[in-house]
């Protein structure tokens, strides 16, 4: 200025950020009779400043915005989370079925970024199938015995469709089931 230059100040560093933006749905990744785990990622856009913390929403599986917070103490202040599993779910009645509703809110130190609803289904569990498989003796052979058997379908299976089968056998020496496929 004017009258000279005068001594440096202390170097001192600011950050521009923004509050994030783009974060997708959670997803389904696993479900057992009453629980079900959820994964998510980060969002596209951090807003300049990292993820500090999130926070995970669900409903009471009755239709509505997921407003409940789950289990904050386990989820808070932990930016490297990126899956919980949610416990303590009541379990459907066959032939009933919940469908949960399930979003995801990630925080930087500005602000936040809420994703939209997922929908996950936590089904009863099947019934027995309703018939014990049975030979088909025109295709067996000395090499192959060729069965069959009747799929679960509605109501039988709980409200969700069946994804796979085991076939098991026994020996016939009154041992213990060895599974074949499945």
């Amino acid at each position: 200025n004017y009258n000279g230059v005068g001594d440096k100040s202390t170097e001192k560093e600011a950050y521009v950020c923004q509050p994030p933006v783009k974060l997708n749905a959670p997803e389904y990744k696993t479900s057992s009779t009453t629980s079900i785990t959820v994964k998510w990622t980060p969002p596209e856009d951090t807003g300049g400043c990292p993820i500090t913390t999130y926070k995970l929403f669900r409903n009471d599986a009755d239709g509505s915005d997921p407003s409940i917070v789950v289990d904050n103490a386990n989820i808070e202040n932990k930016p490297y989370l990126r899956e919980y599993e949610v416990g303590s779910l009541t379990q459907p009645v066959y032939p009933a079925v919940k469908t949960y509703r399930f979003k995801i809110q990630a925080f930087n130190s500005i602000g936040s970024v809420t994703s939209e609803y997922v929908e996950i289904v936590l089904a009863a569990k099947p019934t027995a199938p309703p018939n014990y498989p049975t030979q088909d003796k025109a295709l067996t052979t000395s090499s192959q015995i060729k069965v069959d058997y009747n799929a679960i379908g509605n109501p039988a299976n709980g409200g969700s469709p069946v994804l796979g089968y085991e076939l098991q056998r026994d020996d016939g020496k009154g041992g213990e089931f060895t599974s074949l496929y499945g």
